[in-house]
Parts: structure tokens; C-alpha cells; sequence
């Protein structure tokens, strides 16, 4: 048995200030249960990353966060030859730039073709493809390529995801499917909270909207209550699927954001908010795992190695909507009402500074009397977006931008709009947290 040691960064308003504080948390000590043998997941400090948990530990020699991962994770090795750097982060300029892009908008010819053939939810694409929900199919387009008909049956009433592998994907909250076939969540079709585990969606995670507790439901069809706040406000997976992290309040009121095991056992902060007033939401992890993205009035990104929390976006702004990349480092949201005057950032490696899509040349949205929403990105650092006539919800034309070509219509009136992209390299929570020294 052990305490944690809590490094936190402490969020004053939105302004960072850091401090250090420690207690006593949870006992660290295993608690058996069944691996899911009937879909992938790696295990690592004992952890089928779906369906599992393992042991947490805690490093009482230097004071810092210590995470036991004594068993290496093989599904979705690290490659070295990357070139992120996150000793030496960079935030990107505040203040919306504009791209040299000069090519006129175009429409794809394949925008309103059916797709031939049956429905087959085939392998993904390396690349990415755009999917969207249309005459109750779920459809999905790759770069080159005519559309195709992924699944049958399907409303597009509700948000669609992906799992990181993306080989399954949440139609709505009560149902995943994969080339197997479909089932059931467990959880209910009105529950907006619902994610799929890590790495292969073998397990689902949703919070009760009654009594704000984290529920579990695992591939077996067991219900697991595995809340470690009192009451949770939004949680994900880390790609890893070993951790999750959650926002909410726990029993001594303190508000922020909280990591644990993949069954909610040995929680610790790792950012402490004061001003709770203003939700943190839209968690979001980098396409390596090593930083975490969120909405604290505006964007935030937290590098969860040494707590270093940078501020991407701007208060007073009304931002919202945020998407990453799953593949590069590339990210996208919104700022504005969900009317024409609202528009789209985005920032990444090659734009640098935000940059607000409708001020791209050639943008097809300079001065149109639409909405905008990101909806994710492709290899390559290209943006798909969402345009509506009007409001943030409902039918929508989708749009690719990108710096070789421009933008592209992909899509003309059509529901929930998603990126189908397997996840690229990356890396599990760190053996140690190590707090930033005060800057």
C-alpha cells in the first residue's frame, strides 16, 4: 500500500500558476479481472488495455507521480525517428494567420454518387477516410477513391466515433460494430457521454446522467461502477487504453482534471481548477498520447510528462468544438456563435500560428452566410470540415482542405459527419511525473 505523491498544475480563472500538493490517495493494490479474449488490447503493468486493469505505484524517492509500466506495450510501438519534442514545447501564435494556398475551391464528381455494391465494414485506411451517415448507410470516402457503404441501418441521429485502431465504431450510444458484426453497449441511446476503450473499442465508459458516477461496461456485458470523483463531468481513454481521464469534483470539492488505471483505481490530479463555473471540456489527446487537450474557457494543452500547460487558444472567445489529429500535430476548433459569424481554427506543424479557415485564399467561405464546425483531420495535415446553412446540427456538406490543393467538396447533405483514421505511434503515461519547475 502506498499514497500518491499529486504533482498538479493548479488553474487559477484560466491563467496558469503552478504549485505542488500531496496527500494520500486510493490503495494501488491489483484487483483481478478478466482480459477480453475475443478482441486485441496489450497488456502492460498487467493491463489488457481494453479490458483489464494493473497496478499503480508510487515513487516515494523523488516525490513525483510514478506509474508502474513494467511490462512494454507492443500494439502500437513508438517510433523513435519521431521528431515530436516535448521537452521543448511550442505554443503557436494567438493571433489567426492566413495560408498562400491559391487553388480554387473544387467539388468532387462523386459528391451525391451511391455507393455500388453491398455494405462491408472493410479494414481502414492508413490515410484516413472522410465517413459520413446518408439514406440510412454509413458511408466513407478515402482520397482517389469512390464512396463506399461501411454499414447498413444506421440513423445518423447521433455523433459517430472510432476506435484508435478504428477498426470499430460507436454508431450511437447503445452500439458498436465491427466486420463481426454489431452489440450493444449497455448504455443507453440518449447517453452523449459514451466512448469506446483503447486501443480496439473492445469496452465502453459513459457516465450515469442521474447520479454523475463513471460506469464501465466491458465486452463480457459486466457493469462496473469505477468512478473515482464524486461526480464526473466527462471522461476519456488515453490511446494507450491503460488510463482514463476524467473531469469532475471529488470528495473534498477540489474541481479539475484527474488520471487513473482503465477501471478507475489509483487516481491522482493533474490539474486543479478554480474557477469551476467554467467547465473543462472536449478532452482530447495528441496523436503521440503526450499531451492532453482540452476547453477551460479556451484551448489548453497540458504535456502530461511534466505538467506543462500551455494556452493555445483565447479567453473571450466562445470556443469551442475542438478536434486533434490522430496522426500529426495538428489541431482545430471553433471561436464564435454557431452562426455565420463564427469560423474555424486551426493550427499544426505547417501552419503554425491559428489560422482561420475562412481567410485561406481560395476559401469558399469568405463572407458565406454559413456554419463551420472541424470534424477531423486526415494524414497529410488536411482539415475536413463541416458547413451548414445554419445552425451547428443536421444535414451538413463536407469539405478537405489542405495546402497542396486547396479546398474540395467531399460530401453534399449529409448526418453525422466523422474521420475514419487509424491512430499513429504513441506512448503511454510516463513511468514518473516530474513537476515543471515554476517559470
Amino acid at each position: 500500500m502506498a499514497g500518491w505523491l499529486v504533482v498538479t498544475m493548479f488553474v487559477t480563472g484560466c491563467s496558469a500558476e503552478r504549485s505542488t500538493t500531496s496527500g494520500t490517495g486510493s490503495d494501488t493494490s491489483t484487483r483481478a479481472d478478466t482480459a477480453d479474449t475475443t478482441g486485441g488490447g496489450t497488456t502492460a503493468d498487467g493491463t489488457a488495455a481494453d479490458d483489464t486493469t494493473g497496478t499503480s505505484a508510487v515513487d516515494t524517492t523523488t516525490g513525483s507521480t510514478s506509474v508502474d509500466t513494467s511490462t512494454a506495450d507492443t500494439t502500437n510501438p513508438v517510433d523513435t525517428t519521431r521528431s515530436t519534442d516535448v521537452s521543448k514545447p511550442t505554443s503557436p501564435s494567438n493571433t489567426p494567420g492566413s495560408s498562400s494556398t491559391t487553388a480554387p475551391p473544387t467539388v468532387d464528381t462523386f459528391v451525391n454518387v451511391v455507393p455500388a455494391g453491398p455494405c462491408a465494414l472493410t479494414p481502414p485506411v492508413p490515410m484516413g477516410e472522410v465517413a459520413w451517415v446518408q439514406d440510412g448507410q454509413l458511408r466513407a470516402v478515402a482520397d482517389g477513391a469512390s464512396p463506399t457503404c461501411l454499414l447498413d441501418g444506421v440513423s445518423g441521429s447521433s455523433p459517430i466515433s472510432w476506435s484508435s485502431d478504428a477498426a470499430r465504431v460507436l454508431v450511437d450510444p447503445s452500439t458498436s460494430a465491427t466486420a463481426k458484426g454489431t452489440r450493444s453497449t449497455g448504455f443507453d441511446p440518449s447517453n452523449g457521454s459514451v466512448s469506446l476503450s483503447a486501443p480496439t473499442g473492445t469496452a465502453t465508459i459513459g457516465i450515469d446522467p442521474a447520479t454523475h458516477r463513471l460506469m464501465r461496461h466491458g465486452s463480457d456485458g459486466a457493469v462496473t461502477d469505477i468512478s473515482f470523483l464524486t461526480t464526473t463531468d466527462e471522461a476519456i481513454y488515453h490511446p494507450g487504453g491503460k488510463r482514463i481521464v476524467a473531469v469532475g469534483t471529488d470528495a473534498t470539492g477540489a474541481y479539475g482534471i484527474w488520471l487513473s488505471s482503465n477501471l478507475g483505481q489509483g487516481p491522482k490530479q493533474i490539474l486543479s481548477v478554480a474557477d469551476p463555473t467554467t467547465p473543462v471540456t472536449h478532452l482530447t489527446f495528441s496523436s503521440d498520447g503526450r499531451s492532453l487537450y482540452f476547453i477551460h474557457g479556451f484551448v489548453h494543452q497540458l504535456i502530461v510528462s511534466d505538467l506543462t500547460l500551455l494556452e493555445i487558444g483565447q479567453k473571450d472567445r466562445q470556443e469551442d468544438h475542438l478536434v486533434e489529429s490522430k496522426l500529426e500535430n495538428a489541431t482545430a476548433w471553433t471561436i464564435g456563435p454557431c452562426d455565420a459569424s463564427g469560423t474555424v481554427l486551426m493550427a499544426s506543424t505547417i501552419l503554425g500560428q491559428p489560422t482561420d479557415v475562412r481567410t485561406l485564399a481560395g476559401s469558399p467561405f469568405a463572407g458565406a452566410s454559413v456554419t463551420l464546425q472541424p470534424v477531423g483531420w486526415l494524414s497529410g495535415y488536411r482539415l475536413v470540415l463541416a458547413a451548414r446553412a445554419t445552425g451547428c446540427d443536421g444535414p451538413a456538406d463536407l469539405w478537405v482542405w489542405s495546402t497542396v490543393d486547396g479546398f474540395h467538396q467531399v460530401a453534399s447533405n449529409v448526418l453525422a459527419p466523422s474521420v475514419r483514421i487509424p491512430r499513429g505511434d504513441y506512448v503511454d503515461v510516463p513511468d514518473v511525473i516530474v513537476q515543471q519547475a515554476p517559470g
